[in-house]
């Protein structure tokens, strides 16, 4: 900051200096490169994770349907018809209200469709089967321009995740 004295000899306050400003842009440049960033990193992660979310418990259902030797469901549906219907407040903490044969897969911002499947009662549902089988099909992943696709083969019931490589 300048300060300047006047031939009187009063004190004013001129201003600030170009310098002064030209680094305190560059400063502030500086941190918004480093935050920004950041931000939409986490968007990614929150996306990625959900999908590790979906794999696994896709896999636990077609493990618990060879053990327990029962059919097994997940049902995948966005977060708000969940909270309606199948949770319950327990403290600060929900709980889905099901029995052992049916899981719910609960979305944080993710949108899910199933190939050649429509919803039924607001959510898409898959049936893993005794024998290791399943009912198959595709699902897609979406958030943002974020996308993937959970493939489910249904002779073997096995599970592949794929990412859209070119977003």
């Amino acid at each position: 900051m300048i300060i300047r004295t006047s031939l009187i000899g009063r004190i004013s306050i001129a201003g600030f200096s170009l310098l002064e400003l030209v680094l305190v842009m560059a400063f502030i440049a500086l941190l918004s490169r480093l935050v920004i960033p950041q931000v939409f990193q986490n968007e990614s992660k929150l996306f990625r994770v959900q999908l590790r979310e979906a794999n696994t418990l896709l896999n636990h259902a077609r493990r618990l349907a060879v053990v327990k030797g029962q059919e097994v469901q997940v049902l995948f549906t966005p977060q708000a018809i969940l909270q309606d219907m199948y949770t319950t407040q327990t403290g600060s903490k929900q709980t889905a209200v099901t029995d052992s044969s049916q899981y719910i897969w609960k979305s944080r911002g993710a949108s899910v469709q199933m190939a050649q499947s429509v919803a039924k009662d607001n959510y898409y549902h898959v049936t893993f089967f005794p024998e290791g089988s399943s009912i198959g099909g595709v699902l897609t992943f979406t958030q943002g321009k974020r996308k993937a696709n959970i493939e489910i083969n249904a002779l073997t019931g096995k599970i592949k995740t794929f990412f859209d490589e070119k977003l």
